[in-house]
């Protein structure tokens, strides 16, 4: 178990390395920034250090550090009054004292219409008709965490990633690394850096084509503060993030070097949670409860556009 650290540390090098070697073209990686957890959404966004441990492999693997009892966690998500679809399961806990979680996540956009046929004559002109059938396109993501306190009040982690893109005509598969800090400045202060696709992702097309997507860096702020006379507990986190490249656009087509996000819960009797946040223009907000070993979390996000999205995360600890 000593040579753990140091083995994981080599196998996230051997993936830098690889990114560097196949960079290819640029690609913008927006299926490896989505957003995990129904208590980080509810909160607008801000999971870099307030993220349960069923996802924090997802948003900052230090966070891992705190795994204790074995915990499964099962989120399903429709975005875009259901467009999108993301399903996400992980397994979080201790490994002979070693903190990890491995980690499933199929996101997909069901029933696109394609038409490469046709039938009835040679082309268009002379009659042919197109013949549509609907596809499912979908990415995958495999995902390995470990974290190690480095000192005291500081925490470190890496996630390798194992990518695999089906875009019903075309596939990809490739690697990606992330890495993570979490530092206790104050006994109520967190601070927490996180940087995604270290060095760039790597995707080999089957038709020869390679893409890299770049890096992303955060960097968040979390307080947190119990309530003894309320029997309850506040938590507030503002997050900043972006990526190393430079300024990228917004949903909305509005480009920025950097998007802050941020958000406060209220936990009453360690039990019910009530959230409220604000990302990239939206307001966001959700819910929970956690009845011993069990619990649901629910949020809600709105879309001026493409409609709402909704988060359902079920999670149960194990002995």
């Amino acid at each position: 178990m000593r040579q753990t650290p140091r083995l994981w540390a080599g196998l996230g090098l051997a993936v830098v390395l690889v990114a560097r070697a196949w960079g290819g073209e640029r690609h913008g990686g927006d299926f490896l920034r989505v957003e995990l957890g129904a208590a980080p959404v509810g909160r607008g966004g801000s999971g870099l250090l307030g993220a349960d441990v069923g996802t924090c492999a997802w948003w900052n693997p230090a966070q891992l550090v705190s795994a204790g009892q074995s915990l499964f966690s099962f989120q399903h998500q429709e975005a875009f009054a259901g467009e999108l679809s993301l399903d996400w399961l992980s397994w979080s806990g201790q490994w002979q004292g070693l903190p990890l979680s491995a980690f499933l996540l199929r996101q997909a956009v069901p029933e696109i219409p394609l038409s490469q046929l046709l039938e009835g004559g040679p082309s268009l002109e002379e009659g042919g008709r197109p013949v549509v059938r609907r596809e499912d396109a979908a990415d995958w993501v495999l995902g390995l965490a470990t974290a190690r306190a480095v000192r005291p009040g500081v925490d470190a982690g890496l996630t390798l990633k194992v990518i695999h893109r089906d875009l019903a005509v075309l596939s990809a598969s490739g690697m990606g690394l992330d890495a993570g800090v979490r530092w206790q400045a104050r006994p109520h202060l967190q601070v927490g850096v996180a940087l995604r696709d270290l060095s760039g992702s790597v995707l080999f097309w089957d038709d020869g084509r390679t893409d890299w997507i770049p890096p992303e860096w955060a960097l968040g702020v979390a307080y947190d503060r119990a309530l003894p006379r309320l029997r309850s507990a506040i938590k507030v986190e503002m997050d900043a993030r972006g990526e190393l490249e430079g300024a990228v656009p917004d949903r909305r087509g509005n480009w920025h070097w950097a998007w802050l996000q941020g958000g406060v819960e209220w936990l009453l009797q360690e039990r019910l949670a009530l959230r409220a946040g604000y990302a990239e223009g939206d307001p966001s907000a959700g819910a929970g409860l956690h009845m011993g070993p069990w619990g649901v979390d629910y949020a809600w996000r709105p879309h001026q556009e493409l409609g709402a999205s909704h988060l359902v995360t079920l999670s149960a600890r194990l002995p």
